[in-house]
């Protein structure tokens, strides 16, 4: 029997300090090769959340596109403690913990299997040092959607996401990879 599995990968790069409509210009014109030299971090992989694979596959039995919930609208980057990633979890440890810690993003494609997220992170935002990362959607009909503020919508996927990020410029790239 074959399965069907999401893979996701978060990557992080520095940047200059950019608006979203400049890197989603310049993102998408830059090669795999110079967006390398600019990466800082190793990827780190991803964990699909209890709510995020019956969202998938609730969205996969859906008659039509207007019965479908969005899967992610927010990156949402943490703080707190963590210990590290479950499919129970509801929530990132630490969303919210300093302006710019949520995003939407600045840019997105997708090719065959393939879907890529990019989330532009200027200077200011979430400085500090983070510890967790999450794609956050829209659970249910009653919910309501994810947006940059803390607590909004459902939890998808999370990743234990070491890094401490100065005032510096990143853009997240978050790779979404369906398998079969």
């Amino acid at each position: 029997m074959d399965t069907i599995g999401i893979h996701g990968i978060i990557t992080i790069h520095e940047i200059p300090e950019w608006t979203d409509e400049e890197l989603a210009y310049w993102w998408s014109r830059m090669s795999d090769e110079a967006k390398a030299q600019r990466q800082v971090k190793e990827p780190v992989h991803n964990l699909l959340t209890n709510t995020g694979v019956n969202l998938f596959l609730a969205n996969n039995s859906k008659a039509s596109q207007g019965s479908m919930f969005p899967w992610s609208q927010i990156l949402s980057v943490g703080n707190g403690a963590f210990t590290g990633a479950s499919r129970e979890l509801i929530a990132v440890s630490g969303d919210g913990f300093a302006s710019g810690s949520r995003k939407v993003p600045a840019s997105d494609s997708q090719i065959g299997f393939q879907s890529t997220l990019v989330f532009n992170f200027g200077t200011g935002d979430a400085v500090g040092t983070w510890t967790n990362a999450g794609l956050y959607g829209y659970k249910t009909s009653t919910a309501q959607d994810a947006t940059t503020t803390a607590g909004t919508g459902a939890l998808m996927t999370i990743a234990a996401y070491p890094f401490v990020k100065g005032s510096v410029a990143y853009a997240v790239q978050y790779v979404l990879t369906l398998q079969n």
